[in-house]
């Protein structure tokens, strides 16, 4: 299907009992936080540049206008999407400390009514950069019974060495983070549903990252922007 385009679906809250927990954690240092804001995806991820790319049309040699006569079919069963939210719950000497939550489920439609399959996935870490935190923070996190990530590179084509972070680019890679895991709760989905499913799956997104759904005849992946559009030249 293609490289995914940008797509951020937000978790509608945050105020769950793990959030809270990561809140408490830090809530007797000198420098916590009160105010956490808004979450790194509305206000960390640059916007996705306009562009026009050059697809392969399956049918016929350009893309076109085609007219449906006949009456609509349902051709899908169930669709899957995922979320995520992050916040910088802490800074420790300017280095934000990155609360994430992911969640992906797939909605099945049975007798006309849409029913969740399985139990949705639902994860929530904390993000640092364990090089640049102090190591009895890390361990304080980790006794506390969270799964931290650590978010350190210090390859030289980084962006970022141990001595030179920026905190933009520091919450920028703990975003990252937190998109990898929604990606890999909903491939996780997505490959449960090809190996034991026979009806078609709707994935909102790129299937390109799992070769067994790509090959899979019932799992269609959706790309939806208007920033990118997959056409050009007279097919615009």
């Amino acid at each position: 299907i293609g490289p995914r385009t940008r797509r951020v679906t937000t978790i509608a809250t945050m105020a769950d009992a793990r959030f809270r927990d990561a809140q408490r954690l830090f809530q007797h240092d000198a420098a916590a936080l009160r105010d956490l804001g808004p979450s790194l995806e509305t206000t960390v991820t640059p916007p996705e540049p306009p562009r026009v790319i050059q697809s392969d049309v399956i049918e016929s040699t350009t893309v076109r206008a085609h007219r449906i006569v006949d009456p609509p079919t349902v051709g899908f069963d169930a669709f899957l999407d995922g979320a995520q939210e992050s916040k910088v719950i802490h800074y420790a000497d300017g280095v934000p400390i990155v609360f994430g939550r992911v969640a992906a489920v797939v909605r099945q439609r049975v007798l006309r009514r849409m029913v969740t399959w399985k139990r949705p996935l639902c994860r929530s870490r904390l993000y640092a950069p364990r090089d640049l935190v102090p190591p009895t923070l890390w361990m304080r996190a980790a006794d506390a019974g969270f799964d931290v990530v650590d978010t350190s590179d210090c390859r030289a084509d980084a962006g970022w060495t141990a001595e030179d972070p920026h905190p933009f680019v520091l919450a920028q890679r703990a975003l990252d983070a937190v998109k990898r895991d929604r990606e890999a709760a909903e491939r996780q989905f997505a490959e449960e549903w090809c190996a034991t499913q026979q009806h078609r799956l709707f994935v909102d997104g790129s299937i390109a990252t799992s070769d067994r759904v790509a090959a899979a005849p019932n799992a269609i992946g959706v790309i939806k922007s208007h920033r990118t559009l997959y056409v050009a030249g007279a097919a615009m």
